[in-house]
């Protein structure tokens, strides 16, 4: 492994770094969660650090976070923004579809 790499994979910062863009995904879909967390988990493999235990916990409660904050953020909508007829509608047809595609388009997943 290239030593700015090593150095990379030492730092505290990689933990902060990784429950961030854990966190984001659930609000962002375009964010590298799985990527990073993979390529932390491969350097923990190969040094030793960041400890994979603490990678997992991290990567878990970013993840965590990150529900939490796009569901307080549905849930603090506006009724008349949550459920209009229409949407009620197509739920009731399609919704797992709905549920599915919904977590890839920003702003929809909190809704």
């Amino acid at each position: 492994m290239p030593h700015f790499l090593n150095a990379i994979a030492a730092s505290p910062w990689v933990l902060a770094l990784v429950f961030l863009v854990a966190g984001l995904d659930a609000i962002l879909p375009f964010m590298p969660s799985e990527s990073t967390v993979v390529a932390c988990g491969v350097a923990a493999a190969n040094t030793g650090r960041p400890l994979l235990s603490l990678l997992i916990i991290v990567s878990a409660a970013g993840a965590y976070a990150g529900d939490q904050i796009s569901f307080r953020i549905g849930r603090n909508l506006p009724a008349r923004v949550k459920r209009p007829r229409a949407v009620r509608r197509l739920l009731h047809r399609r919704g797992g579809l709905v549920i599915v595609f919904a977590r890839y388009l920003p702003g929809a997943r909190s809704a």
